[in-house]
């Protein structure tokens, strides 16, 4: 093989030594660097240079991603995990309210479409009733006695019932103490409605047309003759001078006995 004149190699830097030799075509090169992307060199450095390429830039590891997504989800859940604690430790747990009652729970004065629970408590409650068809309830009726603060006295009404039906029902108050109470679901069931004569016209075919006073609208007079056992009338503070007039829907023969 004739002499080949010293020269650079291609994709050397400049100012680079080499040399040709007769036995082997060799070339040494000191400073060698990889080509740059698009330049242009000898085939074999470009296709290293490529694969180098996608091996570093299109093939990255899922390692990494796989151990963020961990340490998220481990996050999330230690959130969940002190939320749930956090609201624990801040509600009252609801007691029976059982305990504290002066006699069994059942409701009192059971009518067609009305019905009244008179209860008394050792402590002070602000009671209500939640009752329903079922065990849903859907209903509530507050505690009538007047006055808004916790006492030991209540009675409930609970008005707008159906004839014949089944109810579910559960008592619950609150004390001064922020304690929640609240008793085992208990039943009643309303009588069939059945017209009665036999003393005349019927209650709700009266009406009130005027009184001495009213403690508010929900204690009108027209409650006092609406046939409604849950409702009732009552005077602003009379006393023994309170009156109501009422008038009949025709004559009718009055007998004293």
């Amino acid at each position: 093989m004739p002499d080949r004149a010293p020269g650079r190699v291609p994709g050397c830097v400049p100012g680079c030594a080499t040399r040709t030799t007769e036995r082997r075509r060799t070339f040494r090169c000191a400073r060698r660097r990889l080509p740059r992307v698009g330049e242009t060199t000898d085939a074999p450095l470009r296709l290293l240079h490529a694969e180098r390429m996608r091996a570093s830039t299109f093939r990255p590891s899922s390692a990494p991603a796989v151990a963020v997504a961990a340490l998220i989800a481990a996050l999330m859940v230690t959130l969940v995990a002190s939320t749930a604690l956090a609201q624990d430790a801040s509600l009252p747990a609801v007691e029976p309210v059982e305990p504290f009652l002066s006699e069994p729970l059942a409701m009192d004065e059971v009518r067609p479409r009305s019905a009244v629970l008179e209860i008394t408590t050792t402590i002070d409650l602000a009671c209500a009733v939640v009752f329903g068809t079922d065990g849903g309830f859907g209903r509530l009726a507050l505690d009538q006695q007047m006055g808004a603060s916790a006492h030991q006295d209540h009675r409930v009404i609970l008005t707008d019932l159906e004839p014949d039906t089944e109810y579910v029902f559960r008592l619950q108050g609150s004390a001064p103490d922020g304690r929640l109470l609240a008793s085992q679901v208990q039943t009643f069931r309303t009588p069939p409605e059945q017209a009665d004569t036999r003393f005349g016209p019927r209650v709700e075919e009266l009406e009130a047309v005027a009184a001495s006073s009213v403690f508010s609208e929900g204690f009108a007079a027209g409650n006092a003759v609406d046939g409604d056992g849950g409702s009732e009338w009552s005077s602003r503070g009379d006393g023994d001078d309170a009156w109501i007039e009422i008038a009949l829907p025709g004559p009718i023969e009055l007998r004293a006995q």
